[in-house]
Parts: structure tokens; sequence; C-alpha cells
């Protein structure tokens, strides 16, 4: 069984949450790096930030961007890759 640790946060609409931070790498065409991430074990995709994308080598086209939203009110660009 994997067990994940949790962090104590806060939201303004939520007040006290917890969130799972853990240790990743991730592996791209030019290089590798050791980030940490949000854990969302029922996400259907992962994100990244496009800075790290970048870095590590992703073809990143902007005629493959598109809008993602959550729960909340605002949206944030991504683009697939």
């Amino acid at each position: 069984m994997i067990e994940f640790h949790f962090e104590r946060g806060h939201s303004k609409r939520l007040g006290q949450v917890l969130k799972s931070i853990i240790p990743v790498s991730i592996m791209g065409p030019k290089r590798g790096v050791n980030v940490f991430m949000l854990l969302d074990s029922g996400a259907d995709i992962s994100l990244i930030p496009y800075s790290v994308g970048e870095t590590i080598g992703l073809e990143l086209n902007m005629a493959d961007r598109g809008e993602v939203q959550g729960i909340g009110e605002g949206s944030l660009p991504y683009i697939l890759s």
C-alpha cells in the first residue's frame, strides 16, 4: 500500500485544507527535473508549469492550446504535449 503525507493549507473558500505534495521526477527529450507536485489521485491528466515543459525539452505548439477549468471561477490555459 502507498501512503501519502498531507500538509495543512488554507483556502479562502474552504478554510483549512489538507494537500498531498509529493516529489516527482519528470523526464523529457532534453533532460529531467525533480519537482514537488500536488497529488490529485482522481485526475484524468497531470499538469506541469510551462517553464518545466520548456526546461525538459517538450515541443510546445501554441496551436495545441486550450483552457481548463476546475470547480473555481477561473480557468487556466494549457498546451497538450
